[in-house]
Formats: structure tokens, sequence, C-alpha cells
């Protein structure tokens, strides 16, 4: 892969990455609730995901996993289902404490809980491994892959997935010191989680309507 195909294959996976979502939702959360440094445990665990999604898609493009419709259903539907529960977190915890509270709640949630969120949040989205069946034969050749090919195509994944989660939290963090005192501020959080809520729905309506 060279110069050119490298950036603009990171260009790519950058531009459909930073797309407001499920997991950047979570990021903005994590950033006004645990500051900068408190989004690195969900954000390790969003690298985690997206390289396995990758990994998955790559051995499917390779023909050494298959995967059919049904796995699908029923990835999107389990997916569905906890986001939406995310959400519902979301507008229990913030609406009893207040984005005044949520600096010193921040030891109710542990690392290895975060981690999970941001791992499995991402993980159950099957549109990123469709991204990625659709993304490849673009930029990789079909002969075997060496050592080197597997790093230029793994290694921008992963770093894009950390530095867009990050980019997130500090927009986070950054709105909670900036506007902290406005008294709409307090539901902003509550407000993502009626948008988990709402990509859950959509998520089981369109399982539903695969199924019908």
């Amino acid at each position: 892969m060279d110069f050119t195909t490298l950036l603009l294959y990171c260009t790519t996976i950058f531009a459909v990455s930073i797309i407001p979502g499920p997991s950047m939702a979570l990021a903005l959360a994590h950033g006004m609730q645990y500051g900068v440094r408190g989004v690195l445990p969900a954000a390790a665990g969003n690298v985690v995901a997206s390289l396995f999604q990758a990994a998955v898609a790559f051995l499917a493009l390779n023909s050494i996993l298959a995967l059919n419709p049904a796995t699908f259903l029923a990835i999107q539907f389990l997916g569905a289902l906890y986001i939406g529960y995310i959400g519902i977190g979301f507008i229990r915890d913030h609406l009893k404490i207040g984005l005044s509270g949520a600096q010193a709640d921040t030891k109710r949630d542990s690392l290895s809980s975060r981690f999970a969120s941001g791992m499995i949040i991402a993980l159950f989205n099957p549109k990123a491994i469709l991204f990625f069946v659709a993304l490849f034969p673009l930029f990789i050749s079909p002969q075997i892959p060496t050592t080197g090919t597997l790093v230029f195509v793994f290694f921008p994944i992963g770093s894009i997935a950390l530095i867009c989660f990050i980019l997130y939290g500090v927009l986070g963090s950054l709105s909670a010191d900036v506007f902290g005192k406005m008294r709409f501020f307090k539901y902003l959080i509550p407000a993502l989680g009626l948008f988990l809520i709402a990509t859950a729905i959509i998520g089981v309506h369109g399982v539903v309507s695969e199924v019908i």
C-alpha cells in the first residue's frame, strides 16, 4: 500500500468514524462525567471492538468465516437492546444527580465497567462490519497478506477509533467546564440518552422488519 493509497484509506475510515453515533455519544457523556483521562477506558473498549469487527470482516472477505443474515440480525437485535439500556442509564442517573454531582460520582462506575460499555456499544453494530467488508476490497489486493500489509490495514483502524473517541471525550470535558453552570446543560446527557434509545428503537424496528 503506497502513501497515496494509505492516505485515502485513513481519510475514508476517519470520515466514517467521526460521524456522531452511539459510541460518540458515549464518549461525549464520559467526557462530561469523568474528564479527558476518564474517557480512556471506554476508548480502549471501543478500539478493541473496532479491531475485532475489522478482523471479522477481513476473515469474511477471505472466505474463512461465513457470516449469514441470521447472525447479523441476532447481533443487531442484541446490540439495539444494549444501546437502549445505556440510554436509559444516562437518563436515570443524570436526572437524579445533575451535572454538578457528576464529578463526585466518578467512582460509581469502575474502569472495567467503562471499558465494557465502550466495547459492547461499538461491538453490537453490524454496520461497522459491513463497512469494512465494503472498504477492504478497494485497498487490499486479493493476494495472501503479509505481516506488513496487516499492519497497514489494522493499525489505522485502531488509531483512528481511539482518536475519534478521545476527540468527543475532549468536547464533552470542555462543554462541562464552559457550560456546566448553565441551567439547560444538565439536560444534555439525558438528551444523549434519548438519542441512544431512539437508535435502539430504530435498530429493533429494522430487525423486526427483516424477520417479517
